[in-house]
């Protein structure tokens, strides 16, 4: 009996994350976003503490976005992680 082998598909298109607190959690997920080989544009980091918010975004080079979470929603995100 052979067996099947499950591939990840590329996906083509780009997946626009967006991540709600700044705190050590946030950091992990930007950690594996970047590390995981799909195709991602990771844009927000919204935090209550801008001074944490910024220092990430300066890490890890993303654009760092502070106004309220009705904002955020505005933006054309594909996964909001909160």
């Amino acid at each position: 009996m052979k067996k099947k082998i499950l591939r990840k598909k590329k996906i083509k298109k780009k997946i626009r994350f967006g991540i709600v607190g700044a705190g050590k959690i946030a950091e992990e997920y930007i950690k594996v976003i970047k590390s995981d080989k799909i195709n991602y544009d990771l844009i927000i980091i919204s935090g209550r503490k801008s001074k944490n918010s910024k220092k990430l975004s300066e890490k890890y080079s993303i654009k760092n976005y502070t106004n309220k979470i009705e904002d955020l929603l505005k933006i054309k995100l594909d996964i909001i992680i909160v």
